[in-house]
């Protein structure tokens, strides 16, 4: 697989399988493994006015970065070349692993 680099997808991605939430991550360049399963992002109802309705939820594709634990981050996105990185955060910090790949980048 070719690097890809992520601009950003969802706030929040809950990875069903597991009940992890994962968040956006932008401008990280990773490669994308294998697929894991389903990742769903959350509904919204927020969007802004009385006159925009509820955003349901959607699901897409969740693939494994190469060389970091799904436990830590994921990629999000209907196939390998276009996705978006996510990542288990802990409280407003990334993981070492994810700040290592943004540091590369």
């Amino acid at each position: 697989m070719r690097p890809v680099t992520s601009s950003g997808w969802a706030t929040s991605v809950m990875d069903t399988k597991e009940g992890r939430t994962y968040r956006d991550v932008a401008n990280v360049e990773f490669t994308v493994a294998g697929k894991l399963g389903a990742a769903t992002k959350p509904p919204c109802d927020d969007t802004g006015g009385p006159d925009e309705g509820h955003v349901p939820a959607t699901t897409k594709i969740a693939h494994a970065v190469d060389g970091i634990s799904p436990k830590v981050a994921i990629a999000v996105g209907d196939t390998p070349d276009d996705v978006t990185f996510v990542a288990v955060y802990s409280g407003n910090k990334l993981p070492p692993e994810v700040k290592k790949l943004i540091n590369a980048s």
